[in-house]
């Protein structure tokens, strides 16, 4: 049996690059692990695109819980045990590098970058690398009616939903703490500029929650 030449090679990996986006979204739509939409997206161009939960048609069937082991907020690498495979899988996510995550919901990362003169706050998902950004936060003292106000720190967050849901009613919710007090906002990914406080009858104490 004669070996493939290098250019057979190309052109058949370009004829499976050109296959029809309808034909990618329904052979992505039959697979049920997280690890083969993984390797599905992991093709080409054309397949990732393809596997993208944004596309018409393509949707990521639920899964079990991906458990997110320790890491480096340095490295763009992070670690997932699959309940699915009962294995270890290794992501590289530069989208998470110098970040804090927060929390995970519905398959979504929620990152904050501390580095920047504001705390940037934005959702990732890591299989398919969707980005959406969330209001930043004020990372050095705000001055308000002549007062100066302590640093804002992120204590919990909360999503609702995904962030790209067909309802669009995902909302995030975040305790946020400025030295002694505490406070709760909200905000729609993709659609506010800022968070909004919501106004409560009591005042939240490091003793408050959100319940999801």
């Amino acid at each position: 049996m004669a070996l493939a030449s290098n250019s057979e090679r190309r052109e058949e990996k370009q004829q499976w690059s050109n296959s029809p986006a309808d034909l990618l979204e329904l052979i992505f739509n039959k697979l049920r692990l997280i690890s083969d939409c993984i390797r599905f997206g992991a093709v080409c161009k054309s397949w990732r695109l393809a596997s993208q939960p944004t596309a018409a048609g393509s949707t990521l069937h639920p899964q079990l819980p991906l458990l997110l082991l320790s890491y480096h907020p340095f490295t763009d690498f992070r670690s997932f045990f699959s309940l699915s495979t009962n294995s270890i899988r290794t992501l590289s996510l530069p989208e998470a590098r110098r970040k804090k995550i927060l929390a995970s919901s519905h398959g979504w990362l929620l990152l904050a970058d501390v580095t920047t003169k504001v705390i940037s706050i934005s959702s990732l998902n890591p299989i398919t690398e969707a980005q959406i950004q969330l209001p930043p936060l004020p990372k050095h003292p705000t001055e308000i009616d002549g007062r100066s106000l302590p640093v804002v720190v992120p204590v919990k967050v909360i999503i609702s939903s995904s962030p790209i849901s067909d309802e669009h009613d995902c909302i995030v919710m975040m305790i946020m703490c400025r030295r002694w007090t505490s406070g709760t906002s909200d905000a729609r990914p993709g659609r506010d500029n800022d968070w909004t406080k919501l106004k409560t009858s009591s005042i939240l104490d490091s003793r408050g929650d959100i319940i999801c």
